[in-house]
């Protein structure tokens, strides 16, 4: 379900919103503009597939779904195309399948049964196949999955290196004031943002040119033995230190866990009650 919000002229508003039937399990970032959601349905063993246009909310598509119905996930977003793959079996790990589909469409393009997806390179898929005592290894054409060459571990392993560090998104996540020295962040802006809270735990920012994104946990249990904690958020002008935005992401949570938000570009990304996705635009304040 999509929700847009309302322009105001002294504070930000949610921009967009997208709720999920069940538990917003994976949120991945394309390089051309789109999230793509794994929607999971706990009790139901259920998971369906939806995309969405990062910076308008726009569902591209929604809700769909393969032959396997639970026991397969997302490997990567690449170019134009979605990787799924299965598992071998419910107790175990180990992946099983390629699964290709168009992000535009949501619809199958291709599929590999007998080999698993190792990873992605330019305009080629890497994938392993085992047969009996060995393992071997193959590229793929990305557009229709055609075997390109059979290659040894050796290269396999120069391809690997040449991808790291290669980032296709530019999501920015917030640091903890509490790692090293955070001379971007006043203190002034954290007081701003704590102020109305007590047992303040896990502060985290993030900015975007006068826009100061905070994030916390405020505990609300006594007992040690039982923490709870409540997730906030606040995004806070900082010419005037005046709070612009403020919500609750969750409430009796038992852990603190960092970077729940993230900034692409002037948007801040987060997921509120393990099923909404909330986007706002840090510029329209």
């Amino acid at each position: 379900m999509l929700w847009f919000g309302d322009k105001k002229s002294n504070k930000l508003d949610i921009t967009w919103e997208y709720a999920t039937h069940g538990n917003l399990w994976r949120l991945v970032p394309s390089n051309n503009g789109h999230f793509v959601i794994e929607d999971r349905d706990v009790e139901k063993k259920n998971v369906s597939f939806t995309c969405l246009d990062r910076v308008t909310g726009k569902i591209i598509w929604e809700h769909v779904q393969f032959s396997e119905k639970w026991w397969v996930t997302i490997d990567v977003v690449h170019n134009n195309m979605l990787f799924l793959h299965e598992y071998a079996s419910p107790d175990l790990p180990e992946s099983k399948k390629i699964i290709a589909v168009d992000i535009f469409t949501g619809k199958l393009v291709w599929s590999n049964d007998d080999m698993k997806f190792l990873f992605v390179h330019g305009d080629c898929i890497y994938a392993a196949k085992d047969e009996y005592d060995q393992r071997k290894f193959f590229q793929l054409s990305l557009l229709d999955g055609v075997v390109l060459r059979e290659i040894d571990d050796q290269y396999l392993s120069v391809i690997q290196e040449t991808c790291k560090g290669v980032v296709e998104n530019t999501l920015v996540f917030p640091v903890s004031i509490n790692e090293g020295d955070n001379e971007q962040m006043p203190a002034s802006v954290v007081q701003k943002a704590t102020a109305d809270a007590s047992n303040v735990s896990l502060i985290e920012h993030v900015s975007h040119g006068n826009t100061d994104v905070v994030g916390y946990y405020e505990s609300t249990s006594e007992a040690l033995t039982q923490q709870k904690y409540c997730q906030h958020i606040t995004v806070l002008n900082r010419e005037n230190n005046k709070i612009l935005f403020r919500d609750i992401v969750n409430e009796h949570v038992a852990v603190t866990v960092p970077e729940t938000f993230f900034l692409i570009d002037s948007f801040l990304y987060y997921i509120k009650k393990t099923s909404t996705l909330r986007a706002l635009d840090l510029i329209r304040g």
